[in-house]
């Protein structure tokens, strides 16, 4: 079993902005999970006007 101080659910724009932000304050403790095949979040799954 692969044991870490974070968790980040999800790679929306706030799951990677907390791992680039974890990783520039030096810590690489942490695993993003996603369940889709691509990051993005709701940026990836929906389509806006424009």
């Amino acid at each position: 079993m692969i044991s870490k101080d974070v968790v980040i659910i999800g790679t929306g724009f706030s799951g990677l902005g907390m791992a680039v932000k974890l990783l520039e304050s030096g810590r690489d403790d942490f695993v993003v999970l996603e369940k889709a095949d691509d990051v993005g979040g709701t940026w990836r799954d929906n389509t806006y006007p424009g």
